[in-house]
């Protein structure tokens, strides 16, 4: 299992999101990515969003751990590490030299639920911001869907 550190930050209750595209499908992602080895999560983080988005940030506390993993890829076993975070300084801006991403977008948190988000979580998240949940939670396996 590997460790996937992500950052939930919310801005005017928009969820700051990465769009991507895997044929016909859109699937959105929450930013962040894989720590090097000897990286913090937190650093992972703070390393990925200045080279994806070009932005600073400031993580805060871990909201939620979940696990995703992909049908006959064992190899593919991620445990989801969701912190709470904010942008220091900069605007999101996509830097194609590091990443896939066809877009970045601030994603209304009323329409999580109807996204095909990676990891699925748009439930949990938006009971987090509703502050119906107290983190750090365990979700345990997410029924994630795959394309």
């Amino acid at each position: 299992m590997k460790p996937r550190p992500a950052i939930l930050i919310v801005e005017k209750e928009q969820l700051l999101l990465m769009r991507y595209r895997y044929g016909n499908h859109t699937v959105y992602g929450i930013p962040g990515g894989n720590p090097d080895e000897g990286e913090s999560l937190q650093d992972a983080l703070i390393r990925e969003l200045q080279e994806e988005l070009q932005v600073r940030i400031r993580p805060g506390r871990l909201l939620f751990l979940a696990e995703t993993v992909r049908p006959g890829q064992a190899s593919a076993h991620v445990l989801h590490c969701l912190f709470e975070g904010t942008i220091t300084e900069g605007i999101p801006t996509l830097n194609p030299a590091e990443t896939s991403a066809a877009a970045v977008e601030w994603v209304p948190l009323a329409e999580l639920e109807k996204l095909h988000l990676y990891p699925q979580l748009g439930k949990q998240i938006n009971a987090w911001y509703r502050q119906e949940q107290s983190p750090p939670v365990y979700l345990g396996p997410v029924a994630q869907p795959w394309v």
